[in-house]
């Protein structure tokens, strides 16, 4: 699908059209656009895009998902509701995002997943820094080994 078209529009059809409107305006398309008849480059583009719309909006139960969930309509699973849908992605698009990180790292985070918070401990992230009576001891030690000889019991052979 075309960014920023949606089916309706690609077949020029109102949304509240008939199945026998919109029938008519696909086959309008279709000859004007078939690769056979039409040899401009944009011209199968534009078939392929008439004929992913008609399928979709042929179909009753495929037109409806297609009204319930517009674009994302294939990924939706077919039990879910579309008031429940629209709720779960306006909360996971307002907590999705990227851009700076606390103390001036790199943050990014979608949905209930933090990467920073997930994998800070890892890579010694300054925003872990410890609080309270933590605060006071230091956070890694330095261990200092006497040079010389080792006296490891497990030498190489």
């Amino acid at each position: 699908m075309a960014a920023g078209e949606d089916f309706y529009q690609i077949l020029g059809v109102p949304r509240d059209a008939s199945q026998d409107e919109i029938q008519r305006a696909y086959r309008k398309l279709a000859r004007t656009y078939h690769p056979d008849v039409n040899h401009d480059p944009g011209a199968e583009d534009r078939f392929k895009e008439a004929s992913e719309a008609y399928d979709v909006l042929s179909d009753p139960e495929t037109r409806r998902r297609y009204d319930a969930f517009g674009a994302d309509f294939r990924q939706v699973p077919p039990d879910v509701d579309p008031q429940t849908w629209r709720r779960a992605r306006a909360g996971a698009g307002a907590r999705a995002g990227t851009g700076p990180g606390r103390d001036g790292g790199f943050s990014y985070s979608t949905g209930d997943i933090d990467l920073e918070e997930l994998l800070g401990g890892i890579f010694g992230s300054p925003s872990r820094r410890p609080t309270g009576a933590a605060a006071g001891r230091s956070r890694s030690r330095v261990v200092t080994a006497p040079a010389g000889p080792s006296t490891s019991p497990c030498r190489p052979g």
